[in-house]
């Protein structure tokens, strides 16, 4: 030991060994090695010390003015005494401060360190003074490899704990952590005998792997926030009182289920969902007071439970609720007859469960109104409510449109009279790019239970039959489905004419196709010839003949979302349009009304019911005694040039693609592949024309 400038006093007693640096002395520098395994060092001045490691028990004391100064190493037992402020400082090799066994401080001790610096304690901790008062840093972690306690009636500004076997708070706790509490890992087990108190406006921060046992001692306002990668529950960091949690972050990638009812104050922030329901038979409520809508990071984060807000605008301005699609809007103070608070229900991926409720979209939705947060409102309100669902079709999992056809969805309320009776004021639903489908209704009049379904009561159908000239097998008196069977046939009609003139097109989607089905065709109505406001429908053309919905059986549906087709009926023109044959359209308006939704429009044997009569139709065979006519093959070029007429370009086109397979516009003969089959079919059509336009 090298000793500059100080006077030593050293005094075996009991066995130990005490270094007693005197009021006068500035430094104590070490440049070789002190032993003290079994010893105990006092300093009441600075030390400097070259080695990495100092064993035994060391104690910085001092009571004077001025600062200690601390030299930063590892220590096996430190401790820190008396009224001068500890000041960590390394010069020599830009150590950190690490307590192996145990770190102590006394009542009066002050520890001061710099931005961003750390003491680490791997044993027992029992701090009774004050780390960084004044300053905005200053942390101590726990992080050793095996279970340490922590103890103490002192204040951390910033604690933390990284030991994979946790901490446990002893001896009454009563330490108070101003600033932050940060869970890296391992669980602080608290407890109500031994707890800690986080001060107003701290944080609690807990990482994916880390939990808090026990909820603390909360001096008034915190905030939270989740990180990670993972599923979390939520632990004793969530305040019980509802006016004390302030901000809650969650941004783990797994989500967070509530362990208790819990209300968020300021920013709610939803990075990934929250889980309301932990198991079939609990149910907690997420509350929100704050004016401010929740912020959801994406489309696809939702509150999967119940969400509830108890502050209302009544300006019009939009309200989220469970998703970024989910809202209610109020344009006056009147239309909510005295709510103040709404809740919503929602459960993705679950039926309704009422009578029926299997055979809708598998979301739940039940809303509850209450007026002064306790008097219940159900009806009597003037509101708009947006809501969404996930559309992914194909995906039997995460989809929940359940196979039915999204522009004929509206929204339904359960009433035990009637059952489920349609919104009217429901629009027809939208998609978007991110496998989510959605809608709104301008007016609700009442709460309850809710789901997103096909109308019920009356439903006005058309039934048609019509041939393809190229998809007619003369052998079998049918057409033929190679496309359906080679699985060729998209599950959305393609971005092509005529399935671009129906603007629910993109809405126009199955999982798959069904059997038996030979292509997408296209139905047009009109209320004159001439009329430039058409309404179009999509659906399938069955081999035998017959115009079919999506699910390859019913009839098309017919509603007043599809354009104007009103549920009452009316006459109209109907035109029959497909991708790569000449259009039909009837010479006179049909009737389309309730009394003829079991009439079949058949085209095939009476050519007369069409404009330009057999000179818009082919006969392709004969059976029963009539003649079988079909649509004329030929037209690759409809929504291109020469729309309605065979040239050229429809056999030229043919020619160059030769012996291609796929779903091609120059396969004439719907067989999956280009022959020469094809190129005869236009050939022999050639001048051919359309009577539609």
């Amino acid at each position: 030991m090298k000793s500059n400038r100080i006077k030593l006093t050293i005094l075996v007693l009991w066995g130990l060994l005490i270094i007693s640096v005197n009021s006068f002395a500035q430094q104590l520098t070490s440049t070789g090695y002190i032993d003290n395994d079994i010893g105990k060092i006092v300093i009441m001045g600075n030390a400097s010390i070259t080695q990495d490691t100092l064993n035994g028990k060391v104690v910085y004391e001092r009571n004077l003015g001025g600062q200690q100064q601390v030299q930063k190493m590892v220590y096996d037992d430190i401790e820190f005494r008396g009224t001068s402020p500890k000041q960590l400082y390394d010069d020599i090799k830009n150590r950190s401060m690490v307590a192996k066994s145990s770190f102590f401080t006394d009542s009066v001790a002050q520890l001061k360190y710099a931005l961003g610096e750390i003491v680490y304690s791997k044993g027992y901790t029992e701090h009774n003074g004050i780390i960084n008062r004044l300053f905005l840093y200053g942390k101590l972690r726990l992080n050793g490899l095996s279970s340490q306690d922590v103890t103490g009636s002192g204040m951390f500004r910033e604690l933390e704990l990284e030991n994979d076997s946790g901490a446990d708070v002893i001896r009454d706790g009563g330490f108070h952590v101003s600033t932050r509490l940060e869970l890296f890992r391992g669980a602080f087990r608290n407890s109500d005998a031994n707890n800690f108190i986080m001060s107003n406006n701290s944080e609690i921060v807990r990482h994916v792997g880390a939990s808090l046992a026990y909820e603390p001692l909360f001096d008034n306002n915190v905030s939270v926030k989740y990180l990670g990668t993972g599923a979390m529950t939520a632990g004793g960091e969530i305040p019980s009182a509802p006016d004390v949690l302030q901000n809650w972050k969650i941004e783990n990638t797994g989500g967070v289920t509530l362990s208790k009812n819990t209300t968020v104050n300021d920013t709610l922030y939803l990075g990934s969902n929250v889980y309301t329901e932990p198991d079939d038979t609990t149910r907690y409520i997420l509350t929100h007071t704050s004016p401010e809508n929740p912020i959801f990071a994406s489309l696809s984060t939702e509150i999967d439970g119940s969400f509830r807000r108890t502050f209302m605008h009544y300006d019009s301005t939009k309200m989220l609720f469970n998703n970024q699609l989910t809202f209610a809007r109020f344009s006056s103070i009147l239309d909510a007859n005295g709510l103040t608070s709404l809740q919503m229900r929602i459960k993705p991926y679950t039926f309704p469960v009422q009578d029926g409720g299997d055979d809708k979209v598998r979301r739940l939705i039940d809303i509850e109104g209450w007026a002064n947060d306790t008097t219940p409102v159900n009806s009597g309100i003037f509101m708009e409510f947006g809501y969404g669902w996930r559309n992914k079709t194909g995906d039997t999992v995460f989809d929940e449109t359940n196979k039915l056809y999204i522009p004929d969805l509206v929204l339904q309320r359960y009433t035990q009279a009637d059952g489920w009776v349609n919104n009217d004021y429901s629009e027809v639903p939208d998609t978007n790019d991110f496998n989510w489908a959605f809608s709104r209704t301008t007016r609700l009049g009442a709460l309850g239970s809710f789901a997103i379904g096909l109308p019920t009561g009356f439903q006005l159908t058309f039934l048609a039959k019509i041939i393809l000239e190229g998809a007619y097998r003369l052998n079998a008196a049918t057409m033929g489905f190679e496309l359906n069977q080679k699985g060729l046939i998209p599950t959305t009609p393609p971005d092509i004419y005529p399935y671009n003139l129906d603007p629910l097109r993109q809405l126009t989607t199955v999982i798959e196709v069904p059997d038996s089905v030979v292509d997408w065709i296209v139905l047009e109505f009109r209320t004159s010839f001439n009329s430039p406001e058409r309404s179009y429908r999509t659906g399938f053309l069955r081999y035998d003949g017959f115009i079919v919905d999506l699910d390859g059986i019913s009839p098309i549906l017919l509603s007043p979302s599809k354009g104007g087709i009103d549920s009452g009926g009316g006459d109209y023109f109907v035109a029959v349009r497909h991708r790569n044959h000449l259009a039909v359209i009837t010479e006179n308006p049909i009737g389309i009304y309730p009394e003829t939704i079991e009439t079949v429009f058949d085209f095939t044997k009476n050519a007369n019911l069409l404009m330009g009569r057999a000179n818009a139709m082919k006969p392709v065979g004969y059976t029963n005694n009539s003649v079988v006519f079909a649509m004329v093959a030929g037209d690759n070029t409809a929504n291109i040039r020469g729309r309605g007429l065979l040239n050229d370009d429809d056999y030229t086109d043919t020619w160059n693609t030769i012996n291609l397979e796929g779903y091609l516009l120059e396969d004439y003969n719907l067989g999956g592949i280009i022959t020469t089959k094809d190129f005869n079919i236009s050939w022999n059509n050639r001048g051919k024309m359309s009577f539609t336009d």
